[in-house]
């Protein structure tokens, strides 16, 4: 009935919204399914006042209910560990989480202990303070969330969906289509009993009426439809459009040259996702690149991605805004 989604076999998105929205599955899918780096994905979301949670996995548990761990420890230890980067060594592995002013920032999980992708995540967060649990200790953690959740918290990670829309359409059909077999065999009825034909055709004509109002209706609800998704698809053609190329790479390359000792190793620009691996031989040089694409208008949710500690390569991963989103450009 209930599966625990493993840190270790998702992938966590966070964003935050300048005000509350709805949000619908296709939206999320046509939004945020290019953060990830899964093929065959499926995902599960949380929306909460401005902030949007998101995890992208793999397996088909074929469960109802999938409630990540992620955030199952993010309420556990929110309280007591708030504006801290927590280190749990659970299963041979370490799970990290990053929870600031009462909110999931950054979880992921890592096979070895990198101190100084530890130090580059909290300067990110612009954290200073770790906290390290025991394997024995995220045990006892873990089992006292699962006896802690309620039906209520449960039933808030229900992952099918029932769609309206489908499930008004069926009605259609379903009263539609007994009433249509309704007039046709009391029409037959009324040829046999010719002293009340005039009063029963007057009765089938009004149920004949209903039933074309009804598919009138079901037609409209379908033209509305389109007409929204193409609506929704113009939007994007004509709104969600990035800068060029050409003025990106001119803009990184003029950051990179404030520092002798840094060289681009690649830039990688998909859509509205960048990826750059630059090779270092001051660690510090690290932050301080990472400092200069902050002040890009045009990038936003920039990090650390990784760090190849022997070829001394960062891995900056930066999310490219559309030109109507970006001030002053």
């Amino acid at each position: 009935m209930i599966t625990i989604l493993p840190m270790e076999k998702s992938f966590f998105f966070q964003t935050t919204f300048s005000k509350k929205i709805k949000l619908t599955d296709d939206l999320i899918q046509l939004n945020y399914n290019r953060y990830s780096p899964l093929k065959n994905q499926m995902n599960i979301y949380r929306l909460e006042e401005d902030k949007l949670y998101l995890w992208f996995y793999t397996e088909d548990f074929k469960t109802p209910f999938i409630i990540p761990e992620s955030y199952l420890l993010f309420t556990l230890l929110k309280k007591e560990h708030n504006n801290k980067l927590i280190i749990i060594r659970a299963n041979e592995i370490y799970k990290i989480l990053v929870i600031k002013n009462n909110l999931l920032e950054s979880s992921f999980t890592l096979n070895l202990l990198d101190n100084e992708l530890i130090s580059i995540t909290l300067h990110e967060h612009l954290l200073d303070e770790t906290v390290t649990l025991s394997e024995e200790e995220y045990t006892q953690l873990y089992k006292n969330g699962i006896k802690e959740l309620s039906l209520f918290d449960i039933l808030k990670w229900n992952i099918f969906k029932i769609n309206r829309d489908e499930v008004f359409k069926k009605s259609l059909d379903f009263i539609a289509y007994p009433l249509s077999f309704l007039v046709i065999f009391m029409m037959g009825i009324g040829i046999y009993h010719s002293n009340k034909l005039e009063s029963k055709f007057e009765h089938l004509k009004a149920e004949y009426l209903e039933v074309k109002n009804l598919n009138q209706d079901k037609k409209a609800i379908i033209s509305l439809e389109k007409q929204k998704k193409e609506k929704w698809h113009q939007f994007i053609n004509q709104e969600l459009v990035y800068p060029d190329s050409g003025w990106v790479l001119d803009k990184i390359y003029k950051s990179i040259q404030l520092f002798n000792n840094v060289e681009i190793n690649s830039i990688n620009i998909s859509g509205s996702k960048i990826q750059i691996q630059v090779k270092l031989k001051n660690k510090k040089d690290s932050v301080n690149c990472l400092n200069e694409f902050n002040k890009i208008k045009a990038f936003s949710n920039i990090f650390i991605k990784n760090v190849n500690q022997k070829s001394h390569i960062v891995y900056y991963s930066i999310d490219l805004l559309p030109l109507g989103g970006i001030d002053g450009l």
